[in-house]
C-alpha cells in the first residue's frame, strides 16, 4: 500500500504573501514602467510614427506648406514648437503609472492635454505597441523574481 503523500503549503503561502507585500510597495517598478512607456512614445514620435510603428499620415498640404515657410520639417513628428511633447509626464505609486500632459499651454495658448488629445486622433500616437506590452511584462517578471529571490 502507497504511503500518503502530504504537501506542505507553508513555503506556497510565504512566497505568495512575499509576492502581494512586493505588490504594494512596488513604486520602483511604477516608475520603470512609466519612464519606459514615456521613452517609448518620444521615441516613436519623433521618428513620426504611431504606437503600431505606422507612418503618421501626412500633414495636408496647405499645413506642410506652412511649415515649410516657417522653416519646419514637413514630415509629420508632431513637434512644432515642443510644448505638447514637453508637458507629457509620468507620475508612480505604488499601485500604478499615470503618462499624461501637465496643464500647461503652448505658445498660441491652446492647452496642451487639449492638444494631445485631437492630435492622437489622426495620429494614434499616445498609447502602447504590443512590443511595449512585452517588456513591461519583463520588467513585472523581474521585479517578482527579485521579490521571491530568483
Amino acid at each position: 500500500m502507497a504511503e500518503p503523500l502530504f504537501v506542505n503549503v507553508g513555503p506556497v503561502r510565504r512566497t505568495l504573501r512575499d509576492i502581494a507585500d512586493g505588490l504594494d510597495t512596488a513604486e520602483s517598478l511604477f516608475a520603470e514602467i512609466g519612464a519606459f512607456v514615456k521613452s517609448q512614445i518620444d521615441i516613436r514620435t519623433a521618428m513620426g510614427v504611431d504606437k503600431n510603428e505606422r507612418p503618421f499620415t501626412p500633414y495636408s498640404a496647405a499645413y506642410a506648406l506652412f511649415r515649410e515657410e516657417s522653416g519646419r520639417s514637413t514630415t509629420p513628428n508632431l513637434f512644432f514648437t515642443g510644448s505638447m511633447m514637453s508637458a507629457m509626464t509620468y507620475e508612480a505609486t505604488a499601485r500604478q503609472a499615470r503618462i499624461f500632459f501637465m496643464n500647461t499651454t503652448d505658445p498660441s495658448g491652446v492647452a496642451n492635454p487639449l492638444k494631445a488629445y485631437y492630435l492622437n486622433e489622426d495620429r494614434n500616437f499616445f498609447g502602447m505597441s504590443e512590443g511595449d506590452v512585452n517588456k513591461i511584462v519583463e520588467m513585472t517578471e523581474r521585479y517578482i523574481g527579485r521579490i521571491i529571490g530568483d
